[in-house]
């Protein structure tokens, strides 16, 4: 939470300190968002678990604050690692650091996968843990309602894709820029198995029941991986006929109709653009970003998540309830 919001109210010390006290009562441990600037006038609140420094503060001030009983979350979006390598020659206690990145409430001003899994590298050489924060679906935060995620390409993606890349991006914890995110929500994040992939699709409407039945297995990229779509060798006895034999997209899923013989029933999710098939039917797209895509390693266990159709009706979630299996 943060002790410096401009849009605060006039009591607003006052009530953090009631909630600190809360939270704290609760088993909670609460991370204080702080800025230099404010920090001239203010007592640091009981119960608090670490001490973020947003901006405005020096190495010098990470030394002093370091020795305090709480600790201290750097900047994970700015700090350098010639930072570290000067607090590791004042030798700094590294088990009182964390790291937390920024998160963006204007679109477009976030990071890319690419700037977050090289600044969580660096912090991994140091044995550093990282927070990185993801937007809710749901109650975003005023004044620009756009969610606060640490990634630009999660504002606006499904919570289940998001959570399958957590563990691609050497991210330890996660946390919801937007402070009401739902029941549901919370639970998708804390029950979700890092070393399985969720990959939310929509479907395209008139696909087959067996079709949707082969999309509800349990899916395997092949050992044998090739650049042109992640393929899992799923066969199929009963017959499935040519259906939307178009050109197929870049993110969009396959599955090989009756005119493939052996290779019935084999799904894909295509990692370029391909010509037309008349063998293949293209079922949906699948709802993640390139950075997921092109992650899903030789013998990757993956399930589908149906979350809407070809128009991109879904629910809050990104995920119709019941549906994953």
């Amino acid at each position: 939470m943060s002790a410096h919001i401009p849009e605060a109210n006039k009591n607003g010390i006052k009530e953090l300190n009631i909630i600190i006290d809360e939270a704290s009562a609760l088993g909670l441990k609460v991370i204080l968002d702080v800025s230099k600037p404010m920090m001239a006038n203010f007592k640091i609140p009981k119960n608090i678990y670490s001490l973020r420094l947003d901006w405005g503060f020096s190495l010098d001030d990470v030394i002093s604050m370091s020795q305090e009983d709480y600790l201290i979350d750097l900047n994970a979006s700015i700090i350098k690692e010639e930072d570290l390598l000067y607090l590791k020659t004042k030798e700094v206690n590294f088990n009182k650091l964390r790291a937390s990145h920024n998160f963006f409430p204007k679109p477009y001003t976030a990071l890319t996968h690419e700037n977050v899994l090289e600044i969580n590298l660096m912090y991994k050489k140091y044995g550093i843990p990282v927070l990185a924060f993801i937007p809710s679906n749901i109650n975003k935060r005023p004044p620009i309602y756009e969610g606060l995620p640490s990634i630009e390409e999660h504002r606006h993606l499904s919570l289940y894709a998001i959570a399958s890349e957590l563990s691609l991006l050497e991210i330890d914890e996660i946390c919801f820029g937007d402070a009401f995110c739902s029941i549901e929500e919370l639970k998708i994040a804390t029950d979700f198995i890092t070393d399985e992939l969720i990959i939310p699709i929509s479907i395209n409407k008139g696909i087959s029941p067996i079709e949707i039945d082969i999309l509800k297995r349990k899916q395997i990229q092949r050992k044998d991986a090739n650049a042109y779509f992640v393929r899992s060798s799923i066969r199929e006895n009963n017959e499935i006929m040519p259906f939307n034999t178009v050109i197929r997209r870049k993110k969009d899923i396959t599955i090989d109709n009756v005119n493939f013989a052996r290779y019935q029933g084999e799904v894909g999710i295509m990692k370029q653009d391909l010509e037309q098939d008349l063998r293949v039917n293209v079922v949906g797209h699948a709802l993640i970003s390139d950075f997921l895509l092109m992650r899903i390693k030789p013998n990757q266990k993956f399930n589908f998540i149906i979350v809407g159709d070809e128009n991109g009706k879904s629910n809050y979630l990104g995920g119709f309830r019941g549906q994953q299996n």
